[in-house]
């Protein structure tokens, strides 16, 4: 890999200099200046940035900012003798800039935990390569709104017991794109309402094909949560659901956490009034939002899901684990169950089962694919599994 080292010490550029080369790390070069350190960004291929945070000049910190700002996209390892906590929060703050901070390091340097980072930037240069194909613009409203199915998983037999509906937009050539090319075409909440109308009517008539096909496991539809402001909201799932002869049990209604409606009153009665009839009720992405947990203890929820960048930090972050096992704790004491997002290799599926863990879905388990693909079980081989 292509590395960069900027630190304001001439001896430790040395010693980590010799440490990635060591790793294998090539055209590696270093300064102790941040201004020609981001010259170098906009000029030369860098995959890996080894960034110091205390210097006189720029700050890591600053520098991190600044490598945001010109686009720099390829992988960081902070390595600092500052405070192990400021030396964590670094990776966060990264994080928040949209950075791929691949390990935040303490001085003097751990072999093995550079090693750590320097495979992580690897797989991450590898996974970036993987993903540069070429770019097709969305065409405006030609897509075809269409629903891909993720399983959820009992992470102890495999057997399949949720299905999530994840959106996507297909155009006349079958070129795939992501659901915000269908989401991003509404401004207005009366076209949101009336697009989440047109989705679940899809939603239901996929659910009557799969029921027919023998599937029994819950379904989940993702709803932002805004909608739940419209009066016209409960009648949309309501009447849609007798339309294709579907009950309202085994249906889950995932709200995105990040964007629940400022009337939280308004929001708790919808949420109880879809529970009388049937409903199931989830909270997506929990972690995000301040106010979640009074939302969810006030409110009718069957579930809520952890959000896939939260159990991916549990692997490193202690507190970010510990955080996990609390919601495990909370979810027993309010009887509402748990789900993993973002399991992308046996060690999570491990980990997350050690915290107690019931439910999970991700890459590792099956990709989001066509309703004809979806298996009814999946069997683990120790931490690996293999589709029915």
């Amino acid at each position: 890999m292509r590395t960069l080292i900027l630190d304001d010490d001439e001896i430790y550029l040395a010693v980590a200099e010799s440490c990635l080369a060591a790793l294998g790390a090539s055209h590696i070069q270093k300064t102790t200046d941040p201004v020609v350190a981001a010259d170098i960004l906009l000029n030369d291929q860098i995959d890996l940035v080894v960034l110091d945070l205390n210097m006189p000049q720029q700050d890591g910190l600053s520098f991190l900012r600044t490598m945001s700002e010109i686009g720099y996209d390829a992988a960081i390892m902070v390595a600092s003798g500052e405070k192990q906590s400021v030396v964590a929060s670094s990776g966060f703050i990264g994080d928040k800039l949209g950075l791929n901070v691949c390990a935040t390091l303490n001085k003097p340097l751990d072999m093995k935990a550079l090693a750590r980072g320097y495979e992580c930037a690897k797989a991450s240069l590898l996974e970036k390569r993987k993903s540069k194909t070429p770019v097709k613009l969305v065409p405006k409203g030609k897509l075809e709104p269409v629903f891909y199915y993720q399983p959820q998983i009992d992470l102890e037999t495999g057997e399949t017991v949720g299905t999530e509906a994840l959106l996507r937009g297909i155009d006349e050539d079958g070129t795939v794109f992501g659901p915000h090319s269908i989401l991003d075409t509404c401004q207005t909440p009366e076209e949101k309402i009336r697009l989440t109308a047109e989705l679940f009517e899809i939603f239901c008539r996929d659910l009557r094909a799969l029921r027919r096909t023998g599937f029994t496991n819950r379904f989940s539809f993702n709803v932002d949560a805004s909608n739940l402001e419209s009066s016209e909201f409960f009648l949309i799932l309501t009447n849609t659901i007798r339309k294709y002869e579907l009950n309202a049990d085994g249906i889950v209604i995932e709200l995105t956490e990040a964007c629940l409606p400022n009337n939280e009153a308004w929001l708790l009665e919808t949420i109880a009034r879809l529970t009388i009839v049937g409903f199931e009720i989830s909270m997506d992405d929990f972690s995000v939002g301040a106010s979640s947990f009074d939302i969810l203890r006030a409110g009718a929820f069957a579930e809520v899901k952890l959000d896939s960048n939260l159990v991916q930090k549990s692997a490193e972050d202690v507190a970010s684990a510990k955080f996990i096992c609390n919601v495990v704790d909370i979810g027993e004491t309010l009887d509402i169950r748990v789900v993993a997002e973002g399991l992308e290799s046996p060690a999570d599926i491990t980990r997350l089962r050690n915290m107690g863990i019931a439910l999970g879905q991700g890459f590792h388990i099956a990709k989001p694919a066509d309703r004809s693909l979806l298996k009814q079980d999946y069997f683990f081989d120790g931490g690996d599994l293999a589709a029915s």
